[in-house]
């Protein structure tokens, strides 16, 4: 009998550098916020390396706001990848 189970990914896609000004792109805090930035490559080789030996059953894509900012530059969102599945 295979067992149902589930894994959630969480990829931040959208941060504070993603939408910086001119004057921002020397502050070294804008360079580390975008190496938080997953690609979409990244993110499509991840789930697809994870579902090759599993029988996907079905996956849900979640956005969430996790930080607003108020002074023009990007909120921080991460997508929540659930994949429901039997090994």
């Amino acid at each position: 009998m295979k067992n149902t189970k589930i894994k959630t990914f969480k990829f931040e896609v959208c941060n504070v550098s993603t939408h910086i000004f001119d004057v921002d792109k020397q502050n070294m805090r804008y360079k580390d916020e975008a190496k938080k930035i997953i690609s979409p490559d990244t993110i499509d080789k991840t789930i697809n390396d994870f579902i090759a030996d599993k029988d996907v059953i079905d996956i849900n894509i979640k956005t969430v706001e996790e930080h607003y900012h108020n002074n023009g530059r990007g909120n921080t969102v991460a997508l929540w990848i659930i994949i429901h599945y039997t090994s």
